[in-house]
């Protein structure tokens, strides 16, 4: 199976190592994302730091992301490989997950909100 490179913590406080991970197809209604950038903010900070327990080390911290689609899952409309995207995961009360995707597609920009 082909890998990539992330930066992970293996446990609560520990270092950012950079450490070789299998890459997997997306599912069904998934991308994979060739990550060019990805911030690190003070909210993986405090994740990294065990403010949220029950987070599940290891741990590859970062929730903003830029980068490009690399592979499409089955199901997936108005995404295709080569396609420019930024993306920012957060967790709401009010919704298990809220994705907000800006792509760009041939000089055009568009914004997409989608809940998961």
């Amino acid at each position: 199976m082909p890998t990539h490179q992330a930066v992970q913590v293996e446990s609560t406080g520990g270092p950012l190592g950079l450490v070789e991970v299998q890459t997997t197809s997306p599912g069904r209604d998934h991308v994979r994302i060739d990550v060019a950038a990805c911030g690190v903010c003070g909210t993986d900070r405090a994740i990294i730091n065990g403010a949220f327990p029950g987070t599940a080390f290891p741990l590859t911290p970062g929730h903003e992301i830029a980068g490009t689609i690399a592979e499409v899952g089955e199901g997936v409309e108005g995404f295709t490989v080569g396609d420019r995207v930024a993306v920012r995961v957060t967790k709401s009360l009010r919704r298990p997950r809220t994705t907000f995707a800006m792509f760009e597609t041939a000089g055009e920009t568009s914004n997409r909100l989608e809940a998961t």
